[in-house]
C-alpha cells in the first residue's frame, strides 16, 4: 500500500463530508445530461467555400511542395548514374554558356555551387532501391541547378 492509499484511507471520514467546489455539480450534471450540452455549430465542412479555400490551399502546397519533381531531369530514367551524369553535363554546358567577358569571376562563384568532395551520388546507401535514389539525386542535384540558373541569370 501506498502512501497516498494510505493518507485516503485514514482520512476518509474527512473526504465523504466535504463539500465539492462552487460549480462542480452543474459541471456534473451538465454532462452527465445529454440535452443540456451544447453541440458544436459545424462537425465538418458544410459551406463551399469553406471548401474552395481548402482545395485552393492544397493546390498551392501541391504546387510548391512537388515531390522530387526537376524540369532539368524530365527524360532522364529513374537511375541514379544516368542521373548524375545528366546533372554533371548540364554543369557542364552552363559553364560554357557563362558570360566570361564582363569580369566577373563566374568560375569560382561556379565552383562554389556545384563543387563537391564527395558526390552524393556515391553517399547514397545501397540499401535504397535504385528508383529512391534516383528521385533523391534528382531533388537535390534539381536544387543545385536552380542555384546555377539563378547565378547565370544574375
Amino acid at each position: 500500500m501506498t502512501e497516498f492509499e494510505q493518507y485516503i484511507r485514514e482520512n476518509a471520514a474527512r473526504f465523504d463530508t466535504a463539500e465539492p467546489a462552487p460549480g462542480h455539480e452543474e459541471r456534473f450534471l451538465a454532462r452527465v445530461d445529454p440535452s443540456v450540452i451544447q453541440r458544436p455549430r459545424f462537425s465538418g465542412f458544410r459551406r463551399p467555400l469553406a471548401w474552395a479555400f481548402a482545395l485552393a490551399a492544397v493546390a498551392v502546397a501541391l504546387a510548391v511542395f512537388r515531390p522530387g519533381a526537376s524540369h532539368y531531369f524530365l527524360g532522364v530514367p529513374n537511375n541514379p548514374e544516368r542521373v548524375y551524369r545528366s546533372y554533371l553535363a548540364q554543369v557542364e554546358k552552363a559553364y560554357l554558356d557563362f558570360p566570361w567577358e564582363d569580369g566577373y569571376d563566374w568560375e569560382s562563384a561556379l565552383d562554389e555551387l556545384t563543387e563537391e568532395n564527395v558526390s552524393l551520388f556515391e553517399q547514397l546507401p545501397e540499401e535504397l532501391s535504385p528508383r529512391r535514389q534516383a528521385r533523391i539525386l534528382k531533388a537535390y542535384y534539381g536544387d543545385l541547378l536552380d542555384g546555377v540558373k539563378q547565378l547565370k541569370n544574375r
